[in-house]
C-alpha cells in the first residue's frame, strides 16, 4: 500500500480469472483518469492476482503488476532503466537502503530550469530560439487548418479510443529501398520522410513549403542515457520542394 494516495494511485485486485475480465481491466488502465498532474500524481500501480484465493502478499505465475505512468514523467527510453530499478528493488532485502549513485531526473530538471532563466544573448536557449526562428521564418502556420478543419476546436470530447492499420511491403520493394539507401548513403528514415513529403505535396495541391514534426529521444549526453524521466523532444523538418527535381535529389535535400 502507498504511504499516501497523494503520491501515486494504487489498486489491488483478486479473482481476475477470465480473459474478458483481464481485457476489461487492461482497457480501463489505459483510458482511466488516475492522474493529477498539477499535484505531481503521475504514477499508478495495480497488482492483479488472477486467483480468487487469498495468498496474502505472494504473487504466483500469471499474476500481474501493472504500472501506468503519465508521459509527462516517462518516455520510451525510460523503459529499460525502470525495469532494472524495479528488479533491483524486488531482489533487495528490507534492510537495504536505496543509494542514488547516479544523477536523477530532478538534477536534469534543475539544470534545464537554469538554462531557461539565463537571459544572456549568447545563452544556449537564446541561441536555440534564434536558430528555430530563422529555420521557420515565413512559414504559414495556419495551413494545417486546411488539412484538419477541426484542429482548433477546444471543446471536443476525447473518447480515449484509437485505431491503427498495418500493411506489408513486398520484399522486392524493401530490397530496392535498402539498396537505394546504402548506395546513396541515406537512412531509411530520410527515405520514408521524403515519400511523406511527396504525398503531402499532392494532398495539398502542390504546396511547395512543407513542414513535418518528428520526435527525438534527446539523450545525447551519457549521463542521462539511463535516467528515468521525460527527455523526448520534437524536431521540425521543413522543406521547400522543387517539383522538377528527382526523388534522389529530394531525399538528399
Amino acid at each position: 500500500q502507498p504511504l499516501t494516495d497523494d503520491i501515486y494511485s494504487f489498486q489491488h485486485s483478486q479473482g481476475v480469472s477470465t480473459s474478458e475480465q483481464l481485457d476489461n481491466l487492461l482497457t480501463n488502465e489505459s483510458i482511466g483518469k488516475y492522474f493529477d498532474v498539477e499535484n505531481g500524481k503521475v504514477l499508478r500501480c495495480h497488482v492483479v492476482q488472477r486467483s480468487a484465493e487469498n495468498y496474502g502478499d505472494s504473487l504466483h505465475e500469471g499474476d500481474l503488476i501493472i504500472f501506468v505512468i503519465h508521459h509527462i514523467a516517462f518516455d520510451l527510453s525510460s523503459y529499460k532503466p525502470f525495469l532494472k530499478a524495479f528488479e533491483r528493488a524486488c531482489w533487495a532485502t528490507e534492510y537495504q537502503q536505496s543509494v542514488l549513485t547516479i544523477p536523477q531526473y530532478i538534477d536534469f530538471a534543475l539544470y534545464e530550469q537554469a538554462l531557461l532563466t539565463d537571459r544572456s544573448v549568447e545563452s544556449k536557449m537564446n541561441k536555440a530560439r534564434r536558430f528555430w526562428a530563422n529555420v521557420m521564418h515565413g512559414y504559414d502556420w495556419d495551413k494545417i487548418r486546411h488539412l484538419v478543419p477541426d484542429e482548433g476546436q477546444t471543446d471536443r470530447h476525447h473518447s480515449g479510443r484509437g485505431c491503427s492499420t498495418a500493411f506489408t511491403i513486398d520484399q522486392d520493394v524493401v530490397d530496392s529501398m535498402m539498396l537505394f539507401a546504402s548506395t546513396n548513403n541515406v537512412t531509411m528514415f530520410s527515405m520514408f520522410l521524403t515519400c511523406y513529403y511527396a504525398f503531402l505535396f499532392k494532398l495539398t495541391n502542390h504546396d511547395d513549403d512543407l513542414c513535418v514534426v518528428s520526435s527525438t529521444a534527446n539523450r545525447s549526453e551519457k549521463e542521462i542515457q539511463n535516467m528515468i524521466g521525460i527527455f523526448l523532444n520534437l524536431l521540425l523538418y521543413r522543406i521547400k520542394i522543387d517539383p522538377n527535381i528527382t526523388y534522389k535529389r529530394l531525399v538528399q535535400q
